[in-house]
């Protein structure tokens, strides 16, 4: 377990150095704390939204009990209490990734609501196995990255301790805590190069069971063997690579997905593609069918609407199958 250290300001929010200790501990409580940076050894979780008021780490059979569930025969597991104004939160550990991406959840009980992805989650055991199950609960449509999901990416760029947060996903996926298999998901792109420092960003994430992966899924690509199948391409993307491994973000320019770079684009353009400059769409286009329709800069929050573009007109039917074809051309 871990207790607060010290709190420091910085910013507009406060950091929180946290410190090891067995046991359930009360954290702390905060007046109006409207965004933490909080420091986990060296592993980073951010917290955004209401006053956060009360904060508590508990253990997973805390958790469940709570909760109303059963007991797993697992290890046990930390877990995220948080209460926000006078709601109770509970965010399993093993969930800490919806952390990053900057969310608080709010709801009395589970299923619970995680504000900056309108994700629903609940915590249930299934013969003796403890799952996370993700399901859709609106549609993003064209929705831009808010101002917060910019400075979190902004600040994944700029400190180190950003690369060791994703260090940490990879060490709950060594343990067994992160065992995933997505079969119904609907995110485009790959959960790549996790364990490298780079991360993911999508408009619209719809994402099934969480449990732990017993056989690889078509279309899919692992991680610490861990396998995540992977659907239809409409995400936005961050590529956070250089020549010398630094990361990319905002005003260096956006990319598609792994899965669109790597498969469609460069053998389309017939060299291998830049990641993380600004891309112009126009030849990609017009290669792909949609005549050139749709023209502009790859930026933050653009993309997603001209995916929605294209669906709304129907062309990204036709997108789709160009895409299919390339890739079955590739593999073959």
């Amino acid at each position: 377990m871990e207790w607060i250290e010290g709190i420091e300001r910085e910013g507009s929010g406060y950091s929180l150095a946290f410190r090891g200790k067995d046991g359930a501990v009360r954290l702390g409580k905060f007046k109006k704390l409207r965004s933490a940076a909080t420091t986990i050894g060296d592993n980073i979780l951010h917290l955004d939204g209401a006053d956060l008021t009360e904060m508590t780490l508990v253990g997973s059979d805390e958790f469940l009990s709570l909760a109303g569930l059963p007991k797993p025969s697992q290890q046990n597991h930390l877990v995220y209490q948080l209460r926000v104004g006078k709601v109770r939160v509970l965010i399993p550990a093993a969930a800490i990734i919806l952390g990053f991406l900057g969310t608080v959840a709010r709801l009395e009980d589970l299923p619970f609501r995680a504000s900056s992805l309108d994700l629903m989650v609940s915590h249930t055991v299934e013969d003796g196995a403890s799952k996370i199950r993700f399901g859709p609960e609106t549609n993003f449509g064209a929705k831009e990255l808010s101002p917060f999901f910019q400075e979190r990416m902004r600040w994944m760029t700029a400190h180190a301790g950003g690369r060791r947060f994703w260090a940490s996903i990879r060490d709950f996926a060594e343990q067994g805590v992160l065992g995933v298999h997505v079969p119904k998901v609907q995110v485009s792109g790959w959960f790549r190069g996790i364990t490298r420092g780079e991360c993911f960003l999508a408009t619209r994430l719809h994402l099934a069971s969480i449990v732990p992966l017993e056989e690889p899924l078509p279309f899919a690509k692992s991680l610490l063997g861990q396998t995540f199948a992977v659907a239809d391409p409409n995400v936005i993307r961050p590529m956070f690579r250089e020549a010398d491994g630094t990361l990319l973000t905002g005003a260096k320019g956006w990319a598609l997905s792994d899965y669109e770079w790597e498969e469609i684009v460069a053998p389309l353009l017939g060299r291998q593609v830049l990641f993380g400059g600004r891309q112009r769409f126009d030849h990609i286009l017009e290669k792909l069918g949609t005549g050139g329709q749709f023209k502009g800069s790859i930026v933050a929050g653009g993309l997603g609407s001209w995916l929605l573009k294209l669906k709304k007109n129907g062309k990204w039917e036709q997108v789709k199958e160009r895409l299919m074809l390339h890739r079955h051309a590739l593999r073959s």
